[in-house]
This record gives C-alpha cells, structure tokens and sequence, in this order.
C-alpha cells in the first residue's frame, strides 16, 4: 500500500511528458517515399497537433476507471 502511495504521484509528474510525442514521430521507412506518404504524414501529424494525448475523453474515461477500480477494490477488502 505504501509503495502505491509514493508511486502515484510519480506516475502523475511523468505523465505530461509524454503528452505531445505523436505529432513530432517521424517513422523510419524501407524503401523511397513519394509525395503521397509526404502528404499523409503530414496530415497525421496535423492531426495529432489538435487531438492531444490528455483530452477530455481521456480525461474522464480515467477518472471513470479509478472509480470503478476504487469501489471494487473497496468490496474486495
């Protein structure tokens, strides 16, 4: 119990650093790339500007799974 209690917060000041990492991925690619996969990268990445990683969905399906995991772990004991 002690140990979850030190590492929660640890958990929560590691997170933001990997919020933004998708938009700047450049994956590595066998072979010549044209135009086309140019155009869909960069498309990928434009969107993954405006859909960060803590949005309001994440946000809430997180708070929503620490709840439920709360009351079953409360049952449990």
């Amino acid at each position: 119990m002690n140990k979850t209690i030190y590492l929660l917060p640890a958990f929560f000041l590691l997170l933001p650093a990997y919020t933004s990492t998708g938009a700047n991925y450049q994956p590595i690619v066998d072979g010549p790339t044209g135009y086309a996969f140019s155009s869909d990268l960069s498309q990928c990445k434009q969107l993954a500007e405006k859909r960060k990683y803590l949005n309001d969905d994440v946000k809430t399906q997180a708070v929503a799974g620490a709840v439920v995991g709360g009351v079953i772990g409360a049952i449990s004991h």
